[in-house]
């Protein structure tokens, strides 16, 4: 999952240019089997017309990534196009992400729920989650724990023969070994930002993580 985002709270500015519709095309060129679309301006610099712009571009998924919290983003985001978004269990009482889980489904989109320890698996297990991101990255802190998944994959209940949850992980993701590592690890798919945001040609790094 190739993630577009301008400028990231614990980096700064990840591009000076920044152009989601030539991003995206270079994205699915390289190979990447969706997106991840930050929409939150406020941390990242994001619109849900960034969203917009990218899912015109391309055939792959499109994710819309913001702190989403009631319905009306949940339709805000099928209305720009989006085909799945991220709920994150830390902001969310359980029983709201349930709700939350529900009603995006109610609209065709899929949830990927996000997740930082045991306790919080439970939770989204508990709501329904059938895709299951990992997040490395401590929000408190921004440290980065790649031993994450690897320690959560049990508990999420399947492994990379895509029976039960799909795990996907999140953040940290620094080159071709690190994919490999998560891959060992059990995960399904990584979510890669700031390393093709930062990349001269996103495409080929693309090319390089998927080989």
């Amino acid at each position: 999952m190739a993630e577009l985002k301008p400028r990231s709270p614990s980096k700064g500015p990840l591009t000076q240019d920044y152009r989601p519709a030539e991003l995206a095309r270079a994205y699915a060129v390289g190979g990447a089997a969706a997106l991840s679309v930050l929409t939150h301006e406020a941390g990242f610099g994001g619109t849900p017309e960034h969203l917009a712009a990218a899912r015109a571009e391309v055939d792959i998924p499109v994710l819309r990534k913001d702190f989403v919290v009631d319905e009306y983003q949940i339709t805000e985001a099928r209305a720009f196009g989006a085909d799945a978004l991220l709920l994150i269990v830390a902001a969310l009482p359980a029983a709201r992400l349930a709700e939350l889980v529900v009603a995006t489904r109610e609209l065709g989109m899929e949830p990927l729920v996000e997740v930082r320890d045991e306790g919080e698996v439970d939770i989204a297990l508990a709501a329904g989650a059938t895709a299951i991101g990992v997040n490395h990255r401590d929000l408190r802190d921004f440290r980065i724990d790649r031993t994450l998944s690897a320690r959560l994959r049990e508990r999420i209940g399947a492994d990379r023969t895509g029976t039960g949850p799909v795990m996907v992980g999140e953040s940290g993701v620094r080159g071709a070994d690190d994919a490999r590592a998560l891959e060992r690890a059990g995960v399904n798919a990584v979510l890669v930002g700031e390393l093709l945001m930062r990349a001269e040609h996103p495409g080929a790094v693309i090319k390089e993580l998927i080989g």
